[in-house]
C-alpha cells in the first residue's frame, strides 16, 4: 500500500471514532489503546450474542418438537 493510501486509511478510521459520540469519548480519556480494549470487548460481545441466539433457537426448536410429539401422542 502506497503512503498516500496508508494515511488516507488511518484518517477515514480516525473520523470513524471521533464522529461516533461513544468512542470520541473513549479515545479522549484513554487514547488509542483505550479504543483497543474497546474494540476487543465489542467483538467478545457480539459472539457472546450470536452464541445466545443460537442457544435459544435450538432450545425454541427443541421445545417446538417436544410439542409436535405431545401434539401427535394425544391424536
Amino acid at each position: 500500500m502506497t503512503l498516500r493510501k496508508e494515511v488516507f486509511v488511518d484518517v477515514q478510521k480516525a473520523y470513524g471514532y471521533l464522529a461516533n459520540p461513544l468512542t470520541k469519548v473513549i479515545y479522549d480519556e484513554y487514547g488509542v489503546s483505550g479504543l483497543a480494549v474497546y474494540e476487543q470487548t465489542k467483538r467478545k460481545f457480539q459472539s457472546l450474542q450470536e452464541e445466545l441466539r443460537s442457544t435459544y433457537s435450538s432450545l425454541v426448536d427443541d421445545e417446538i418438537t417436544n410439542d409436535q410429539q405431545a401434539i401427535a401422542a394425544i391424536q
